[in-house]
């Protein structure tokens, strides 16, 4: 099968185009710019994924679809360009792949474009789209609503709902990484009571392979991991490399308000900040989410967080990322 991949020259692209070749398949890449592609040789066509002429010639010949790209920022200055290109190019690729009878169109959402469940119940892959207010969901609830509409109409549309994307050879030091990073640098050093669920790359990729089956309609999956506290997460850190890890209670309203003046400054002050309100809002939030459908359907599973944290440190410290002090007893 040949399976059309966007977003892959970034940490869940790379990924999954190794997990696609491991499988069998043949994986094209639509990049903007070639030399960022996870290997030399690889099938790609230059473009981008809100042009809708590159998206057709890199639709050409391919049986199906895995639209991972998106802009993934939770900084203020980045709002119009996550709003525009999550909601564009899930409109030009998605509908653009039905439109072919690409059979499956896989649409990599997350986890922030589903509303929260009530007190008591978790996150599951059939809850309603989001009306947070935060950019980033914006943007993705707007592309799942483009899925959903999809799906809703029969089309083979899977749409997969990672959490906190982690793991190793990050080609732009997202998120997480960066998130890791400043624990072990010492950037961060108070936070907000709080959590999240952490996912290794590897096995999001893993999941996105097995997803490349068709004839089986459209489908959802939540895929979550582990679920980590703030506390437990820098306990870990500390455990593992052995460092005495010094950190501090914030409480959320003060978290809040220095989210919010941190977006306010943003917009006027070229330092880029290590944390926006947005970001603290999902912390301090923490909704649990359930993927064992997702496990048990596919017959995979999460591999142990402390596998996915050693990992990405060693890979930091051999990237140049973090100093092997900062790494304690993780040093290659």
């Amino acid at each position: 099968m040949r399976v059309l991949i966007t977003g892959g020259t970034g940490l869940v692209g790379s990924h999954t185009v190794a997990a696609v070749e491991r499988a069998g398949h043949e994986p094209r890449l639509l990049v903007r710019d070639p030399a960022r592609m996870p290997r030399a040789g690889l099938d790609h066509v230059v473009g981008d994924v809100t042009d809708g002429d590159s998206v057709a010639k890199a639709l050409d010949g391919c049986d199906a679809v895995l639209h991972a790209a998106s802009v993934v920022s939770l900084h203020v200055r980045d709002a119009d360009e996550v709003l525009a290109v999550n909601r564009h190019s899930a409109e030009v690729v998605l509908a653009q792949a039905v439109e072919l009878g690409l059979d499956p169109v896989v649409h990599v959402s997350s986890i922030a474009a589903l509303e929260p469940a009530a007190p008591g119940k978790a996150i599951g892959p059939d809850a309603p789209v989001t009306t947070k207010p935060g950019t980033y969901a914006r943007s993705k609830a707007a592309a799942e609503q483009v899925a959903r509409r999809l799906q809703d109409a029969g089309a083979p549309v899977v749409t997969v709902y990672p959490t906190m994307v982690l793991g190793p050879r990050d080609p732009n030091v997202g998120e997480g990484t960066t998130a890791v990073r400043n624990v072990l640098r010492g950037v961060l050093r108070v936070f907000p009571p709080g959590g999240m669920h952490i996912v290794d790359v590897r096995d999001l990729a893993a999941v996105h392979a097995k997803l490349l089956a068709p004839g089986k309609g459209p489908r959802r999956y939540v895929v979550a991991g582990h679920a980590r506290t703030t506390d437990e997460l820098i306990a870990d850190l500390r455990r593992l490399t052995g460092r005495a890890i010094r950190t501090a209670n914030l409480p959320v309203g003060v978290a809040h308000a220095g989210g919010r003046l941190a977006d306010a400054l943003q917009r006027v002050v070229p330092v880029r900040f290590p944390l926006s309100y947005e970001a603290v809002q999902t912390l301090t939030e923490h909704h649990p989410c359930d993927d064992s459908r997702t496990w048990a359907d596919l017959g995979l599973a999460p591999r142990p967080l402390d596998d996915t944290l050693v990992d990405t440190v060693r890979w930091m410290v051999e990237g140049g990322l973090l100093t092997p002090d900062q790494a304690g007893a993780l040093a290659p």
